[in-house]
């Protein structure tokens, strides 16, 4: 895993979104009718403001004010701001539903065991 993303000017956003896959679904989720520097700025903002971005803080949260409050995290604050709260919930949902099964969330790499069962011998 690489130290950091090279998508914004700023070298802790670089590698929040490099470190963290929930502040890279964010910058992705973020990316429209913006330039990727603002897209991917978003998740450091917002953990700033917010104090963290896991799925389960951002599902509980009322995003829209923490979008639109200036400088706004982007050009269209209340649509995105509802775009990762549903995000957030069901990252969260899912993660507490997959949990139990393999202690893995979904967004854990699968490790090569677990990979392994899913093909035979004879496929790999």
């Amino acid at each position: 895993m690489p130290d950091s993303l090279h998508f914004t000017d700023s070298d802790e956003a670089n590698a929040l979104i490099a470190r963290d896959p929930m502040a890279l679904l964010i910058g992705f989720a973020l990316d429209q009718q913006v330039s990727v520097q603002k897209a991917f700025m978003g998740p450091l903002v917002l953990r700033e403001r917010l104090g963290a971005i896991d799925a389960a803080v951002l599902a509980d949260a009322d995003l829209e004010p923490v979008f639109r409050e200036k400088p706004a995290i982007h050009r269209f604050p209340g649509a995105m701001a509802g775009r990762v709260h549903e995000l957030a919930v069901h990252v969260r949902d899912t993660t507490t539903e997959t949990r139990g099964e393999s202690g893995a969330t979904p967004l854990t790499p699968p490790s090569c065991a677990r990979t392994s069962r899913r093909y035979p011998a004879s496929a790999r």
